[in-house]
């Protein structure tokens, strides 16, 4: 078995076989701490990606940008939080550079925040083509959440996006 800590697969072109199968090798990979598939064309694996953290309990840090396509984006990121609602040892997550949306963060974010134990003290969601409402679902993370990172960058929050984080950072 490997002791591989640090996995660095950016822009290697895996495509969604891969990502299938690096899925089950996360599986039963009891090293890995982290893990950039940032700017593969992923497509549906990113489900599997996702799905790999409910058993694998060392992965500290997820990079995610820019994993090609919007519905891969989104089903990812959704079953993404799903997971994470049950994971406790991930600390960073990247989504950057996806076309995530409003609805799918909220529903990663409301996800993320059931966990009372989530270990996320770093969250990038910039470039994620998200708005006030995004906006909304960040704070509720903000709430009871150990995040003290957080990137919003070329997201059209807006004025409301803006009040409803700054009033999250007070409360």
């Amino acid at each position: 078995v490997a002791h591989l800590e640090t996995l660095g697969l950016r822009g290697c072109g895996i495509g969604e076989k891969g990502g299938h199968a690096l899925g089950k090798a996360l599986e039963r990979n009891c090293s890995l701490q982290y893990l950039d598939v940032s700017n593969n064309p992923l497509h549906q694996s990113t489900v599997s990606l996702a799905n790999a953290l409910l058993s694998n309990s060392t992965l500290k840090n997820v990079a995610w940008r820019n994993v090609m396509g919007p519905s891969a984006s989104q089903l990812g990121v959704v079953r993404l939080g799903e997971v994470l609602e049950k994971n406790s040892t991930v600390e960073s997550v990247d989504l950057s550079d996806n076309v995530i949306g409003d609805s799918s963060l909220s529903k990663f974010c409301r996800s993320v925040h059931k966990n009372r134990r989530s270990g996320i003290t770093s969250l990038n969601v910039s470039e994620t083509h998200i708005s006030t409402e995004g906006a909304s679902a960040i704070a509720l993370l903000l709430q009871n959440n150990k995040i003290k990172h957080l990137y919003l960058d070329n997201n059209t929050l807006g004025v409301e996006g803006a009040r409803v984080i700054s009033k999250a950072l007070i409360d």
